[in-house]
């Protein structure tokens, strides 16, 4: 799974033209709403690409949270498959460049 993400990390980084903020004295931070639409977009990307299973395309209502960990404050954007009882998060830098993807079960059964 690390490979994968680590595989993941570096294809998106070599997409050009995707339209995401990149790093940089000039890039403004992102809002909840913008993290969210970045998210969205990046989703969409990643199931196009085959690299995200087709079903997340349906899953909506993400939750966007601004989180700080050892000094960097990254966006991190979660959806929620209650269906399938997954989660799927998504890791952006402030400015909303793409940083990684997890995708997890959440163990839960009713």
């Amino acid at each position: 799974m690390k490979t994968l993400r680590i595989a993941l990390f570096i294809a998106i980084s070599l997409l050009a033209g995707t339209g995401f903020a990149h790093e940089g004295h000039d890039a403004e931070p992102l809002d909840q709403g913008q993290a969210i639409a970045v998210a969205t977009e990046t989703k969409m990307q990643l199931i196009e690409e085959g690299k995200l299973a087709s079903s997340w395309a349906t899953i909506e209502s993400p939750i966007a949270n601004l989180v700080r960990e050892e000094g960097i404050q990254n966006w991190i954007v979660s959806y929620s498959d209650a269906n399938a009882h997954t989660h799927l998060n998504m890791v952006f830098t402030i400015t909303g460049t793409f940083v990684s993807i997890a995708n997890s079960a959440s163990g839960h059964t009713h």
